[in-house]
């Protein structure tokens, strides 16, 4: 059990048919969604990794580390980041959108989750991380029209052609 732990139920009975615990290594945290691809679930987890696991096994596919779980705030103290929105995806590419300051990453998910390209737009890290508590996650990414929406944590509202990193 736990905030990093998988279970996939049994849709006639309820029960589980297979249970996958990812162990961070850092403090665990709630996320608000899981992505399916094809015959793979995938699952943001709290040191930011992407793990996508057999739909039918639960078996571990691959490990892709997204960013650094770590990083130094504004006070010059250890800040921990974790993947707590779910990721987008859209034919074969997945998009996630990391803790702050925010950045999107476009995964390939026909090559293990490489990542085709990162937007980091120009922002005010210092004000955004005063201004928000407890992570300062973002609430997703959206899609339509082959763009790209999100906002960022000081206010900015971004649209991005999704086959690239410009901002439109």
């Amino acid at each position: 059990r736990g905030p990093d732990a998988v279970l996939a139920p049994d849709a006639t009975h309820g029960q589980v048919v297979w249970r996958h615990q990812h162990k961070p290594k850092n403090a665990p945290s709630q996320k608000m969604g899981l992505a399916l691809h094809g015959d793979m679930v995938f699952v943001p987890t709290s040191d930011i990794h992407l793990l996508p696991l057999n739909a039918k096994s639960g078996e571990l596919i691959w490990d892709h580390e997204i960013a650094s779980a770590t990083t130094t705030g504004p006070q010059t103290r250890p800040m921990a980041y974790q993947l707590r929105s779910p990721p987008l995806v859209v034919g074969d590419m997945m998009y996630i959108a990391s803790p702050k300051p925010i950045y999107v990453y476009a995964l390939d998910l026909t090559r293990d989750g490489v990542i085709m390209w990162e937007f980091r737009p120009d922002m005010n890290v210092e004000l955004a991380t005063q201004q928000t508590c407890c992570g300062g996650q973002t609430r997703g990414i959206y899609y339509a029209d082959g763009k790209l929406f999100y906002a960022t944590l000081d206010g900015q509202v971004f649209r991005l052609h999704a086959a690239t990193p410009e901002a439109l």
